[in-house]
């Protein structure tokens, strides 16, 4: 048959039996691409995929500290949003003798931390120690908490159920990049810088100091804090009227742990020029909220509180910080080291943090 009678007298079948064999090649490939995925399985999930080592090639901590989560290579968690991501376990674990996984991420809401401790509880019979920093989700003042921190990102909350494996992984862009490049991670033809413990410094680069101020103060030079002009004076029926949403999540998630678990909660301490200044009216709602926890944790045993949010030799100490929030390794370090002294005396240290394990008057 020529070239001209295969495409004139025969050329309806031809191209029927074309496109057929197009759309079957075709999903065939997808089906071997999708049963890559839980072959591959780049959160080590799935109870029959391949046996290999398996790391953080991504990241997109929201997927991928759920595997650290699970694993029984750890026994204990450091929780939290960015403010909690130089905590190191390599300095932590011989302090706490514990194993840390470092499970915080970048704008972690309120309910996205609490169900990073929710997965990390239901894998591990016996926790050591659960280290959790507190921000500004906690303290919000709103009638609902906000579930998902970044609304355009998607959350895989099926990564997060106590059975994960019986959930079907989407057929999509960003499971097929984290699974090629988990593939490459279990050839060995690619690394990643991401800590097996969940630890990455915070700090992409190094930075001047003259760079560090310019990001806290929006100057080279330091700046006087800023005074509540005029002063404010809530009464106790006003500081009992504030509704905190996330209260509500951290009483349910302390409820989850083990009574014999060592838990440390510290308010995180942004720079001491970004705190809201004595007598504003957000100075008092954080100082209530600190009041309602330090009630809170005198119902679970073997819990620590512990404020880094106030004036000290940290949050004025300028080459501790990155910008108004984020500390570098030495600022962290510092807060490692002062959380083990704090909850080893069960006291304060004098202009470095407050312990506030015990109630106390936090208005005097």
């Amino acid at each position: 048959m020529g070239i001209r009678n295969l495409f004139t007298s025969n050329s309806s079948f031809t191209w029927k039996v074309y496109w057929k064999g197009f759309v079957a090649l075709s999903l065939l490939l997808c089906l071997f691409i999708y049963s890559a995925f839980y072959l591959i399985d780049p959160y080590n999930c799935y109870p029959f995929s391949i046996k290999a080592p398996r790391a953080p090639v991504s990241s997109d901590a929201r997927y991928f500290h759920t595997m650290l989560a699970r694993s029984k290579a750890f026994d204990s968690a450091i929780i939290g949003a960015s403010t909690a991501r130089e905590l190191r376990p390599v300095q932590l674990n011989p302090l706490f003798q514990s194993r840390f996984a470092n499970l915080s991420f970048n704008a972690a809401s309120a309910y996205e931390q609490s169900k990073m401790l929710s997965l990390f509880v239901d894998h591990h019979q016996a926790i050591k120690t659960v280290i959790w920093g507190l921000d500004f989700v906690w303290y919000k003042t709103e009638d609902t908490y906000t579930k998902f921190a970044r609304p355009d990102e998607d959350f895989p909350e099926w990564l997060y159920s106590a059975d994960c494996w019986k959930h079907p992984m989407s057929f999509n862009l960003k499971n097929f990049e984290h699974s090629v490049n988990q593939l490459w991670y279990m050839l060995g033809f690619k690394h990643f810088k991401y800590g097996l413990d969940g630890y990455t410094t915070y700090a992409r680069r190094s930075m001047s100091l003259d760079e560090k101020r310019l990001r806290i103060y929006g100057s080279t030079t330091p700046l006087e804090k800023r005074v509540a002009d005029p002063e404010i004076a809530m009464s106790a029926e006003q500081r009992a009227a504030l509704v905190f949403p996330a209260e509500a999540i951290l009483r349910s998630s302390l409820e989850r742990l083990p009574a014999n678990t060592e838990k440390v909660l510290f308010f995180v301490p942004y720079h001491f020029y970004h705190q809201p200044p004595d007598g504003s009216y957000e100075a008092q709602v954080i100082q209530e909220f600190k009041r309602r926890v330090s009630l809170l944790v005198q119902h679970f045993p073997k819990t620590h509180l512990l404020d880094f949010m106030i004036h000290s030799d940290i949050t004025t100490t300028d080459p501790y910080y990155l910008d108004k929030v984020h500390t570098t390794v030495e600022g962290g370090a510092v807060i490692a080291r002062d959380i083990y002294r704090s909850t080893r005396a069960k006291a304060s240290i004098e202009g470095r943090v407050h312990y506030l394990g015990q109630i106390q008057n936090l208005y005097r």
